[in-house]
């Protein structure tokens, strides 16, 4: 949730999610979902950010994508796009 809001915020977007429950309720079904590839980046034992990839049809669709506030800055969201995008391929 804090990722989602810190870059909302940043760019002056409205917010994506309007709360943590929300934001978990969403992020979870994509976890659940069988046709939906995910990617987790981690750094000291911690989950820091996650990209989803749909492949529930032939046009593929990416996102939700977020890194933690803390690990923006570093590529980690570069790498996790790239990730799903090699995966689409």
């Amino acid at each position: 949730y804090e990722g989602f809001r810190a870059v909302n915020e940043r760019y002056g977007f409205p917010l994506l999610f309007p709360s943590v429950d929300v934001a978990t309720q969403r992020v979870g079904g994509f976890i659940r979902h069988p046709s939906i590839f995910a990617v987790v980046a981690e750094a000291h034992g911690r989950i820091v950010g996650f990209n989803f990839l749909s492949e529930r049809d032939p046009i593929r669709a990416v996102g939700p994508i977020v890194v933690d506030p803390s690990a923006q800055g570093h590529g980690t969201g570069r790498r996790l796009m790239e990730a799903v995008l090699e995966r689409a391929r």
